[in-house]
């Protein structure tokens, strides 16, 4: 939370990931559902509106328009320069195929920022 980038902190605990990771994707996922599994735990606990509820929308962020501009320089240097491309999560040609490739990027390219200013707030060295 130190970045405030994250809202879901208590669910990245290591022991949490490696739980999750033992779940077979077809009962993780089920129906292409994101939030299955969480569903499922809050069954019986949470209000069944708020396990059905559908209309909740991420925080749009323009990056894709914001690479396009006065931000793109900025954004390269930061997935240049940040763990990513050492610790071989990201290519050394990714960030200028994210920030100037055609299609716009923008959920990949905001993906990555946000992993690289974790990796950064949480002390991964490289």
């Amino acid at each position: 939370m130190r970045r405030s980038l994250e809202s879901r902190v208590p669910l990245l605990h290591p022991s949490l990931l490696d739980y999750g990771f033992l779940i077979p994707p077809d009962i993780a996922f089920g129906d292409a559902e994101p939030k299955r599994i969480l569903r499922l735990a809050a069954e019986g606990i949470a209000p069944p509106s708020a396990l059905a509820r559908k209309d909740k929308m991420g925080f749009p962020v323009p990056l894709a328009r914001w690479a396009a501009g006065p931000l793109r320089e900025p954004l390269l240097a930061r997935l240049r320069d940040g763990p990513l491309i050492p610790v071989g999560l990201l290519a050394e040609d990714a960030p200028q195929k994210l920030v100037t490739g055609p299609g716009g990027h923008g959920r990949h390219l905001w993906f990555f920022l946000i992993l690289s200013e974790w990796m950064a707030g949480a002390g991964i060295e490289v």
